[in-house]
């Protein structure tokens, strides 16, 4: 290749490219269902099908809970007087303050402090 054909080739493959990522983006669209697709028939790439799942698997995730949120929850019961009972909750994990439990077990904390003071 010339050196001066060059650019005029790199111009061409950039343009190729552009044009290959945005029948991508499309089809990616089309398969999250930003973009609505009759009877979400499969999107067409280059005249052929796209192999995709129809519909994506539902992800349940929790939200996660915070330091801070379990804080709250527990200095609230604490004031109600129930300060034995939280002690005796953060005691359960092991643990002697509410710092030192694993941030994965937030939830499970919370959970439990619903249940102090309910008789």
């Amino acid at each position: 290749m010339d050196r001066r054909e060059l650019p005029a080739e790199t111009r061409k493959r950039m343009l190729d490219l552009a044009a290959s990522c945005e029948r991508v983006a499309k089809a990616l669209k089309a398969f999250c269902g930003e973009e609505e697709t009759p009877a979400r028939k499969k999107p067409e790439v280059d005249g052929g099908q796209l192999e995709l799942p129809l519909t994506m698997p539902e992800e349940k995730k929790e939200a996660a809970v915070t330091l801070e949120e379990v804080r709250k929850v527990l200095a609230g019961k604490s004031r109600d007087g129930f300060t034995k009972e939280v002690r005796e909750l953060i005691a359960s994990f092991g643990v002697r303050r509410l710092s030192a439990i694993d941030p994965k077990d937030y939830g499970e904390v919370l959970k439990r402090a619903e249940g102090i003071g309910d008789a």
